[in-house]
């Protein structure tokens, strides 16, 4: 079976890649981190005002999730 080119396909996964709004990138303060990826996930027009959005970091220790901040 051979897979045939799909430009549909194509062009939906170019079109998402040149509109990212939220870009995964170093850092050096965990929860600081966590915070303002809330504060944008919260602010976001594409989630309802009823959505909960709530950031966690996971304790590598104990492999326990411990919550940083509640958005909404």
């Amino acid at each position: 079976m051979s897979r045939q080119h799909n430009p549909a396909i194509s062009s939906d996964s170019a079109l998402a890649h040149r509109h990212r709004w939220w870009p995964v990138l170093a850092f050096s303060d965990l929860d600081g981190n966590v915070r303002a990826s809330v504060e944008a996930l919260a602010a976001s027009p594409y989630l309802r005002r009823s959505t909960s959005v709530r950031g966690f970091v996971d304790d590598i220790a104990t492999g326990a999730p411990r919550e940083v901040v509640t958005g909404r």
